[in-house]
């Protein structure tokens, strides 16, 4: 995401649009409406979350780590108060070995100290992943190589105008003596191979 300006921009673009449009509530049963009441804590809920930010990055994360975590920060009521998205890098799930429950949430800080929280303080959004009912599945890991590929090819072309857009020459070495072939393979090789070298 980071390094490939059309991963990037097509991550940006999803994550823009499905938020385009706004957002509202509904109930989980679907054959009830959703409470009125509750709509409206929920929408001072957002309003206080910068809701069109949060669901933005919550696109973002998801498209990019396959995760989006939520830390809630609840009022003296006990009710959620706000939500703050805190960056997928920076959490670890502890996970109960037996029943394969979610106990708590680990976040490190920018300083690499850590915190632990108790699972019911995050909200966690993930993609499916067919190897793992912890974590989500990144939609980049399926394009990793094909993104490798292309940064690659990047690489090798920008060096071909950092190197003044020259291509390859042929060296014929008549009469040569076999450790003057064997010193000027070593001195081509070190100068003349690699990405960095590539048609200099």
């Amino acid at each position: 995401y980071k390094a490939h300006p059309i991963v990037r921009a097509a991550i940006d673009k999803i994550a823009k649009t499905a938020v385009a449009a706004g957002y509202q509530f509904v109930s989980r049963d679907t054959m009830k409406d959703a409470n009125a009441a509750h709509q409206d804590v929920l929408m001072e809920t957002f309003a206080r979350s910068r809701a069109s930010n949060l669901l933005r990055s919550t696109y973002t994360d998801i498209l990019i780590y396959g995760d989006s975590y939520w830390f809630i920060t609840k009022s003296r009521l006990g009710v959620p108060y706000s939500f703050t998205r805190i960056a997928p890098s920076q959490v670890s799930i502890v996970v109960d070995k037996e029943t394969r429950e979610v106990t708590s949430y680990i976040v490190r800080g920018s300083t690499g100290q850590e915190e632990q929280f108790k699972a019911e303080q995050f909200l966690h959004f993930k993609t499916f992943d067919p190897d793992n009912d912890v974590y989500g599945l990144s939609p980049l890991e399926s394009l990793q190589s094909t993104v490798a590929q292309d940064l690659f090819a990047q690489a090798y072309n920008e060096a071909f105008f950092a190197n003044s857009a020259q291509t390859g020459v042929v060296f014929n070495m008549r009469n040569a003596s076999v450790e003057e072939i064997a010193r000027n393979r070593e001195f081509l090789k070190k100068e003349y191979t690699g990405t960095a070298n590539a048609h200099k």
